[in-house]
């Protein structure tokens, strides 16, 4: 695997007509965290690809986070950062960026969308050929 090293820096946040928008400051504190559970993985045109765990953490800043994607038996297979941007009230869609990786990971687009009680994450990814859903329960602290 290649190593990368990545720096996040939190997007600015956006003004439209002199209101903000994007996540209200309560979002966070609910939202932000580490999720974790199975996503069903398979390729546009429909056959099936192996199931993976996937982890991630959204920062608190509600804009940037990791994912880990490991293997079924817990064997760790890539380290990815994300930056998203608000696409609805807890709806969250952005890019993958490869920090530790096969050396031909193509970057997902992917969604994020959070639960209004902060207890999981629908995550949905694609990146032209295959593509993965599943939903993430969050972890204790």
């Amino acid at each position: 695997m290649a190593a990368f090293v990545l720096v996040l820096a939190p997007a600015a946040v956006r003004a439209q007509g002199g209101q903000a928008t994007g996540a209200a400051p309560q979002d966070a504190s609910r939202i932000a965290g580490t999720y974790e559970g199975e996503v069903k993985r398979r390729f546009i045109r429909g056959e099936q690809r192996e199931t993976r765990i996937y982890r991630i953490t959204m920062n608190a800043d509600l804009s940037t986070g990791k994912l880990f994607i490991y293997e079924l038996n817990r064997t760790l297979r890539s380290e990815l950062g994300f930056v998203v941007k608000p696409a609805g009230k807890l709806t969250y869609r952005g890019d993958t960026v490869p920090i530790d990786t096969a050396p031909d990971y193509r970057p997902d687009h992917i969604t994020l969308t959070f639960a209004a009680d902060g207890k999981s994450v629908k995550w949905f990814h694609a990146d032209g050929t295959t593509e993965g859903t599943g939903t993430l329960a969050r972890q204790p602290d």
